[in-house]
């Protein structure tokens, strides 16, 4: 267990030399750390995981080529953590059992990287201002309840889907995201109810080559489409499209 006094004085800086961490031990915990300027090569994170069972809480992660690196490992957690000014915040490939809650992401190129990874629980975590906040690929069993995305900018925006499955999303919010709030393509199944897609800039959901199942949400003030489906089997009854006439141009 590697624990600091206060997670805003106990600083450790790779003064831009290399990767700051490099965990090779099972069932490591780090908590109230800063960790800052690590080097910025495709290889160097802040903290580069080689190892189960890691568990990484109230620390700051700030000014980094990748934040969090993990590869062909399980169960990591993130929790109360600040994560922001990285290309990625998080690079997650090959994995089993990830879980972030109570995080916040912001000022990131990608928040969240996640290939080829299953069991992914995100809740409670407020990701804004990256250019895009959470992109997922050939991904399965994927559950986010309680997030928002916000300001998510640098014409991409907030949620990516690719080829990923069974993905349940739960009372989040989507505001101001620019081009797409949530993006799917080729995703077998999402199912979403009780979110919010509000003020989003061109489209709220955009879905092409998919299959989706969206109920009780609030659709309003998007500037192109609430949802755009192309080659998409969607099941959008029972959602609020900002007026009592119902949807438009489908």
């Amino acid at each position: 267990h590697l624990q600091g006094q206060d997670q805003n004085t106990t600083i450790i800086t790779a003064d831009n030399q290399g990767t700051i961490f490099t965990l090779t031990a099972d069932h490591i915990t780090i908590t109230d750390l800063t960790f800052l300027n690590s080097a910025g090569q495709p290889d160097t994170a802040a903290l580069a995981i080689h190892a189960n069972h890691t568990t990484i809480t109230h620390c700051i992660i700030y000014r980094h080529r990748i934040g969090i690196a993990i590869t062909n490992h399980t169960d990591l957690t993130i929790t109360n953590c600040m994560i922001h000014v990285t290309q990625q915040g998080l690079h997650a490939t090959n994995c089993t059992h990830l879980t972030i809650t109570g995080t916040y992401c912001y000022h990131n190129a990608i928040g969240l990287f996640i290939r080829n990874t299953t069991n992914i629980t995100l809740t409670t975590s407020y990701l804004h201002t990256c250019g895009i906040a959470c992109d997922l690929n050939n991904d399965t069993i994927i559950h986010i309840d309680t997030c928002a995305f916000s300001d998510n900018d640098d014409n991409q925006g907030g949620l990516y889907l690719t080829n990923t499955n069974n993905t349940i999303l739960l009372h989040c919010t989507f505001t101001r995201n620019t081009h797409f709030a949530l993006k799917l393509l080729k995703t077998p199944f999402l199912y979403a109810q009780n979110c919010s897609f509000t003020d989003n800039i061109r489209s709220a959901i955009w879905s092409e080559n998919s299959t989706l199942a969206i109920h009780n949400n609030i659709f309003q003030n998007s500037s192109n489409y609430g949802l755009y489906a192309s080659n998409t089997t969607a099941d959008a009854s029972r959602n609020w499209w900002g007026g009592f006439l119902g949807p438009t141009y489908t």
